[in-house]
């Protein structure tokens, strides 16, 4: 019987302990997998957040533009109102 439980113990011991360096590399790929993923995923947020950025203030300035443009026409109706009337008798 101690044979049989020493034969038992050592085989435990030759398929535990390369299990257990097995799981342990496995988990640490594991966590550095997750890792890199979420600095990823932190990078593509920060490149997301730059370009919304970009269309705000392209929308800024189109906006401002089209209001200049609106004002030149009020300007360009107003003079064109003022150069009817000196001409209408």
């Amino acid at each position: 019987m101690d044979k049989t439980l020493e034969t038992l113990m050592g085989w435990s011991l030759a398929i535990g302990v390369p299990l257990l360096i097995y799981y342990l590399q496995d988990s640490a790929a594991a966590r550095k997998h997750r890792r890199d993923i979420a600095i990823q995923q932190a990078v593509r947020e920060m490149e997301i957040s730059k370009s919304v950025d970009a269309l705000k203030s392209t929308v800024d300035r189109s906006a401002t533009v089209l209001d200049n443009i609106e004002n030149d026409v009020i300007d360009i109706r107003e003079r064109l109102v003022r150069v009817e009337t000196r001409i209408s008798p």
